[in-house]
């Protein structure tokens, strides 16, 4: 977040795998920027195309709660947001 400062850099996007450790570790990166003046406003945009393969024929995300159920946990989550490519999970 110093270099972002140090640079100017505001027009930035946050992207995110939807699964809820990936949104946690954006949500605390996120809090963890203390001299980016925007990153405490900054929506996480849950993007689908950044997913990762279960390999258990879909046994680990059968139960990935709905999106606005995360929302509730993260509230910088936007449920707006319309994924690039949404991929057919097991």
């Amino acid at each position: 977040d110093k270099w972002l400062a140090e640079n100017q850099l505001d027009d930035i996007t946050w992207m995110s795998s939807p699964f809820l450790r990936c949104l946690q570790t954006s949500n605390e990166a996120l809090n963890a920027m203390r001299n980016f003046p925007k990153a405490p406003t900054m929506p996480i945009l849950p993007e689908y195309s950044i997913f990762e393969w279960d390999g258990h024929g879909g046994e680990w995300h059968k139960d990935l709660p709905s999106l606005q159920e995360r929302k509730h946990y993260f509230p910088r989550l936007d449920t707006e947001y319309e994924s690039f490519f949404v991929p057919s999970l097991p």
